[in-house]
């Protein structure tokens, strides 16, 4: 915490995502004795799995923001949730910024998170801080 805080001109964290979404009760409450507010996903696109190529998780991402309130469907590799999400709803995407595959070529010359940005914007959304895709001021959630 403190680390992040010297390396971010002294911006505090507020927020907490589990390591594979997977919490106690007793871990929760530890956050929010912290002030800590936990933030989930609904959108995983999947890039921590060896099995997935970065096209794949490209067309991952490009399915669910293309087709926001498609019901489920499953393509091997591509088997996808019903994000059951508003045409201009929010998503919190899960992906790793450590993952070499961001990184990578895709059709087009571009990398993959160059792509998968383009296509999140040529879907009608924006890229924002947990604080305004949550509608949250301040220091964590209802502050």
């Amino acid at each position: 915490h403190r680390r992040i805080k010297s390396i971010t001109d002294g911006h505090d964290m507020n927020f907490f995502r589990p390591a594979q979404g997977a919490y106690t009760i007793e871990k929760f409450d530890a956050l929010v004795e912290k002030d800590y507010s936990m933030v989930m996903w609904n959108l995983d696109v999947q890039d921590w799995r060896s099995d997935i190529t970065p096209e794949e998780i490209l067309a991952r991402l490009t399915y669910a923001v293309r087709n926001p309130t498609a019901p489920a469907r499953n393509e091997g590799k591509l088997a996808l949730a019903n994000l059951g999400l508003p045409r201009r709803g929010s998503y919190i995407m899960l992906a790793h910024d450590n993952n070499d595959k961001m990184l990578k070529t895709v059709a087009g010359g571009q990398t993959l998170l160059g792509a998968m940005i383009d296509e999140i914007e040529a879907a009608g959304y924006r890229i924002v801080t947990l604080n305004e895709c949550l509608g949250v001021n301040g220091k964590g959630m209802g502050n």
